[in-house]
């Protein structure tokens, strides 16, 4: 029985940290797309963190690894 138990914590704490990385990675790569904006940058690399941004007259998109993150538009 204490077998099983410990075996179902550690697989909910594995899973739980694999979670939390993802999030800490989401959160570092809209870091670097908002420096990417702000300094008016096409291409950015921080932290082997790369993003591209996308600009027209009408619309903002950032991509990272060919995903889009970010995409904002004017009406």
């Amino acid at each position: 029985m204490f077998g099983v138990l410990t075996t179902l914590v550690l697989g909910e704490l594995g899973q739980s940290r694999q979670q939390r990385l993802e999030e800490l990675r989401q959160a570092e790569v809209l870091r670097v797309a908002k420096m990417a904006i702000q300094t008016r940058q096409d291409q950015l690399t921080i932290n082997q963190v790369s993003v591209q941004v996308e600009k027209s007259a009408k619309s903002l998109k950032v991509y990272q690894e060919g995903k889009v993150v970010i995409a904002v538009e004017k009406k």
